[in-house]
């Protein structure tokens, strides 16, 4: 008698588990959904080659968008080479793209920045230096991304900002921290898959 108990009760929990996977988005998904923090509207700057470089152009690709100057002594390289390492994890698919703003532009000409970014990226198509006008900058950074600003150059946000290919902001990662930027890396293609 226990063991057609133990049969049956055997029987009903697997019953159970196939119609809970049967009937919609495992709880693991529904949990795994990244938020939608506000919309990266369009902007339009000038880049390392002294294009003109509009947001909108990238409008369905997933993008990292960060904020630096070139002449920062430590902590700008630190974040761009944490930049590099997601960079590089996915330098074979363009649909993936970086975007780093200077906050400096009366130094950071595209000169220096084509300077700078050959420190750091290995496919130009798919990572952007740009600058422009200060105001333009400071409305991209505090209006667009929601990023506040102290004392620039010095006192600016070491955030990195996803966005995804429907121009969403998704997360907001702090790129001083190996696993911040570690976490990034795992929601891109989190994004990618989907």
């Amino acid at each position: 008698m226990k063991t057609v108990l133990t049969a049956v009760l055997a029987f009903l929990a697997i019953g159970a588990v196939l119609i809970h996977h049967s009937s919609g988005t495992p709880d693991n998904q529904v949990q795994n959904e990244l938020p939608i923090l506000g919309e990266a509207s369009d902007f339009v700057l000038i880049d390392s080659k002294e294009q003109t470089f509009r947001f909108s152009e990238l409008a369905e690709d997933i993008k990292v968008v960060n904020f630096f100057y070139a002449n920062c002594p430590a902590i700008c390289p630190v974040i761009h080479s944490r930049m590099r390492d997601i960079h590089n994890q996915f330098a074979s698919d363009n649909t993936v793209q970086f975007v780093s703003i200077s906050i400096d532009p009366s130094r950071d000409t595209p000169e220096e920045l084509e300077e700078y970014a050959a420190k750091f990226r290995k496919n130009e198509n798919s990572w952007h230096f740009l600058t422009g006008e200060q105001e333009d900058i400071n409305q991209i950074m505090e209006d667009i991304f929601h990023l506040g600003s102290g004392e620039l150059p010095d006192e600016h946000s070491t955030r990195l900002v996803l966005v995804d290919n429907q121009n969403q902001i998704r997360g907001y990662y702090q790129g001083l921290e190996d696993d911040s930027v570690k976490e990034l890396g795992m929601h891109i293609a989190r994004i990618r898959v989907r």
